[in-house]
């Protein structure tokens, strides 16, 4: 199998454990298109979340001498949050089956261009005009960072980790991940007291951990 860059040597797959609870995930040996051999979590390579060993975004950086631009954290934060589980905001995206066009997944200096020739300012936050699309030149635009926030709320996304809407309930919904599964905290009329929860949750099973909490 072929995941961007990356080819996955035959019968290469096995188990690892990790983390202080000893979870065993499955990893994987594959071959970047540059000749380097790693091992790699073969969950991010299915999600697009590892696409190379490393030298595609190098190449990025310095083939267009746009690596320390502004926009490129946007990009890069835009393919975390559609692309990589252990983002604390793919709970809002990509699990929700929101994505990245493949014109600007693959190319930083298409999504560069587009930006700069619609609106973009350092003053200014990406925004989906359909929230339930992709990110994608035909659904998005620039705005204000208070009403980009008035939208997520609007739209039932919380601004808290682990925290999201839950529609049929018409509550907010608190989660948490231990090893690899997720548990419900609960509903919530209030979102945040849902953060709380959450927060509750993150002090009991992750008290070495304090940068996974809420500031609530």
């Amino acid at each position: 199998m072929k995941y961007g860059r990356l080819t996955v040597i035959e019968g290469s797959e096995y188990l690892k454990s990790v983390g202080k609870q000893g979870r065993k995930t499955t990893y994987v040996t594959a071959i970047c298109e540059c000749g380097v051999s790693k091992d790699y979590l073969l969950n991010n390579l299915k999600v697009g979340g590892t696409v190379s060993c490393g030298c595609y975004h190098k190449e990025i950086k310095t083939r267009h001498g746009l690596g320390n631009h502004k926009l490129y954290k946007v990009w890069h934060n835009i393919i975390q949050r559609c692309t990589n589980p252990k983002c604390s905001a793919y709970a809002n995206y990509g699990e929700r089956g929101i994505s990245i066009c493949d014109e600007w997944r693959n190319n930083f200096k298409a999504f560069i261009e587009w930006s700069l020739a619609n609106g973009w300012d350092e003053a200014l936050e990406i925004d989906r005009i359909d929230t339930g699309g992709n990110y994608s030149p035909d659904n998005c635009r620039f705005i204000t960072r208070n009403i980009n926030q008035m939208n997520k709320r609007s739209f039932g996304i919380s601004l808290f980790k682990g925290v999201c809407f839950h529609k049929k309930a018409n509550k907010w919904h608190a989660r948490i991940a231990i090893k690899g599964e997720r548990k419900n905290l609960g509903l919530f009329s209030d979102e945040l007291e849902a953060a709380k929860a959450y927060n509750d949750a993150i002090i009991k099973h992750f008290p070495n951990n304090p940068e996974l909490l809420n500031e609530v």
